[in-house]
């Protein structure tokens, strides 16, 4: 017996949007459980819709989820599959203007006392400005980029 090929879905919440692969074999049980990191909403508090072109949304739902499987629902390649949280104190959308979210902020000179940074990597390993050849490169570049305009130039 040849098993069904896995199925492109688009899957949406409130908060995400990805593609994935969702093989029709799966019980709702575990479509919901794969779909917890995708989404962060938990499996026993998603609701799941389906999103069929040109047919009415439907509910992916069974008496008994751990063995209906999503297969049944006849899904087609790149259908929607929108999961809802059934939490009442989620949000069920993203704010809008992230001005009001509190920001962590560092002083310059904490950042540079830091030993574990990019700044610090990129000063121990002499790399970008911290290059101690950084002026001759610089200049060399510069000289090469002159010499590039210079061989292109209708004037020489």
């Amino acid at each position: 017996m040849q098993s069904a090929r896995d199925i492109p879905l688009i899957i949406t919440s409130a908060a995400s949007s990805s593609e994935r692969r969702i093989t029709p074999s799966w019980t709702i049980a575990q479509l919901k459980a794969k779909l917890e990191p995708v989404t962060g909403i938990p499996p026993s508090l998603q609701r799941l819709l389906l999103r069929l072109p040109n047919q009415p949304e439907r509910a992916v739902e069974a008496a008994d989820e751990a063995t209906a499987q999503v297969g049944q629902w006849q899904l087609v390649d790149y259908a929607e599959l929108h999961v809802v949280s059934l939490n009442p104190q989620a949000s069920n959308s993203i704010p809008s203007d992230p001005s009001g979210v509190p920001k962590y902020t560092m002083s310059a000179e904490t950042y540079e006392a830091l030993p574990s940074t990019v700044l610090a990597y990129k000063k121990n390993h002499h790399i970008g400005r911290f290059d101690p050849n950084v002026t001759q490169i610089q200049q060399q570049k510069i000289q090469e980029a002159w010499q590039e305009i210079d061989s292109k130039s209708e004037w020489s």
